[in-house]
């Protein structure tokens, strides 16, 4: 009788365990979908106000706007791909990684001293999902700016590739 009892005790630890663990990742999802919205959302409400104030300077407004309603739907296609198969198609890496470059120069504060630079073959393809990498790659370089902090320091990501992979140096 002990023993079925102590198995039944440490079968339901278990679970409670499995089950801490799991709202655990639905609460770090939580934190991350807020985060990854609030800069965007934060953005636009700055253009909509810039807009009232400034009569004169609306296209680049606007096209700043267009901007930030763009990023917006980067991040819901992001979170609308977790716990689904991704589908694979040819994409150009060196321009996925360019663009992910240029959005985190645009980010940089003005007076940052962090140089970021791509070398490689521009016409490099490889299968994958253009989503999940471009948001791989935003946090591979999140990290590094992180890393570097308010020093003077540079990014270098080199492509190679050898005709039977690709290989990114970070």
């Amino acid at each position: 009788g002990f023993a079925i009892i102590f198995i039944f005790l440490l079968l339901l630890s278990f679970q409670l365990i499995w089950q801490s663990e799991k709202n655990m990742i639905y609460v770090g999802m939580a934190r991350e979908t807020a985060h990854q919205l609030g800069t965007p959302v934060s953005s636009i409400m700055g253009w909509h106000k810039l807009l009232y104030d400034n009569t004169r300077d609306k296209e680049s407004i606007l096209e700043s706007m267009d901007k930030d309603i763009l990023r917006l739907t980067e991040i819901s296609e992001r979170f609308s791909k977790i716990g689904s198969k991704p589908k694979f198609e040819l994409i150009n890496i060196y321009s996925l990684i360019n663009d992910s470059i240029e959005y985190m120069k645009n980010r940089l504060p003005k007076n940052s001293k962090i140089s970021i630079y791509l070398e490689g073959d521009t016409n490099t393809q490889m299968n994958g999902n253009t989503i999940l990498l471009k948001w791989a790659l935003e946090n591979i370089l999140k990290n590094s700016i992180d890393a570097i902090g308010v020093n003077e320091g540079s990014i270098k990501i080199l492509i190679e590739n050898n005709n039977e992979s690709t290989q990114l140096n970070i």
